[in-house]
């Protein structure tokens, strides 16, 4: 119980202030009882610190909230990232996997390119043996049929190598009318008249061919000729990238060539068409007189270290006869003059000649074999 110091009265032990004379009361220390909530600190001081601590408390669980969603947004992103690396990774995986079967596959075609070649070297040596054979016993025949047997699907790619081959220089043996228009458009002809005579600038087609056309040289060291038919020629695209060795040249050239005669032809008979050739810009130009034939014509330097191919021209003639290139005027198709006899133009001789229908190989410029005499030889044997 708490005594008023004043009246006397007797209040409740934890009252504050009389409940007679409403007067402060004191403790048993004789302090007075006070109604202040901050425990003896001043008013002015107390609530501006809790002001402060709820405040602080506030910001705290703000910037908490802040980090805590922060920290979430963190995780998702590493999550999105992960998936995405993840995803990368397995495609990365994919495409290196694809590359691999993309080199096993050329590596596997090379092969088998080496392997038909080497069938169609033995099918031509053996072709030379049987003839032999058949006039002395019958069991060598029947050991030969066995042996071709042996190599029936060999033979078989070759005359499909040899078709898709003979179809190719069928179809880029002249230039198509849109090209041909849109080199006069841009060019002028090369075809000029003499009285009743046509005649056909070839240095101005091979100086055009840079010049005019604006045709860059690119240097293909692994496909320098046609031989093993894996290299396919298309004068279309040839003429929209602007860009192509001397098989390239060489071949358009003698299509460009073509494609021109047959205009002079309309126009002029062919005895009055004239080819125009000259060694270099200051020289006098010779003349070879028409009927013509066109070519692209390779060949190798010295020891065969550098190939190159060239057009060619000459007067019609059979093209498998012997002796051939002593017959073919070689054209140099970067520049358009002329470089001589084909047989002499190349030291080590010409290895190949495309004709208009047919693909020749030759040795000591002799004709050696053809896609029509090999298709011949190949459709003899009996494949059943």
């Amino acid at each position: 119980m708490v005594f008023c110091n004043k009246c006397g009265y007797k209040n409740k032990k934890k009252s504050k202030i009389c409940s007679s004379c409403m007067a402060k009361l004191r403790d048993k220390n004789g302090t007075k009882k006070s109604n202040n909530p901050s425990g003896g600190i001043p008013k002015i001081i107390f609530y501006p610190l809790v002001a402060i601590l709820i405040i602080g408390l506030l910001t705290s669980s703000y910037f908490l909230y802040k980090y805590v969603s922060g920290f979430n947004d963190l995780k998702e992103i590493y999550a999105k990232q992960q998936t995405e690396t993840s995803k990368y990774k397995t495609l990365y995986e994919k495409e290196a996997q694809l590359k691999s079967q993309e080199v096993i596959a050329k590596q596997q075609a090379t092969a088998e390119s080496e392997k038909l070649k080497t069938s169609l070297y033995y099918e031509q040596s053996e072709s030379q043996s049987v003839k032999g054979q058949l006039k002395t016993t019958q069991s060598e025949l029947d050991q030969t049929k066995i042996k071709v047997a042996t190599v029936k699907t060999e033979v078989t790619d070759l005359l499909y190598t040899l078709n898709n081959l003979e179809t190719f220089v069928k179809s880029n043996n002249k230039l198509s009318n849109t090209i041909l228009t849109k080199i006069h458009s841009l060019c002028g002809s090369p075809i000029t008249f003499s009285g009743s005579n046509c005649i056909i600038d070839t240095n101005k087609i091979g100086i055009d061919m840079g010049n005019c056309i604006g045709f860059k040289w690119v240097d293909d060291k692994t496909t320098s000729n046609f031989a093993d038919g894996q290299r396919i020629f298309d004068p279309t695209t040839f003429w929209l990238s602007k860009e192509g060795d001397c098989d390239d040249f060489g071949l358009f050239m003698s299509a460009w060539l073509r494609s021109e005669y047959n205009i002079a032809k309309s126009t002029c008979s062919e005895s009055n068409i004239y080819m125009k050739i000259k060694k270099s810009y200051f020289a006098n130009p010779e003349y070879i007189t028409c009927p013509c034939d066109f070519y692209a014509v390779g060949g190798c330097y010295g020891q065969g270290s550098s190939c190159h191919m060239e057009t060619g021209i000459s007067v019609s003639l059979n093209p498998y006869q012997n002796n051939l290139p002593n017959a073919i005027h070689v054209i140099e198709p970067q520049s358009g003059y002329y470089d001589g006899i084909a047989s002499s133009t190349f030291y080590g001789g010409v290895f190949w000649i495309f004709t208009e229908n047919d693909f020749l190989t030759l040795s000591k410029n002799k004709v050696i074999s053809s896609i029509k005499s090999t298709k011949e030889k190949l459709n003899k044997i009996d494949l059943s």
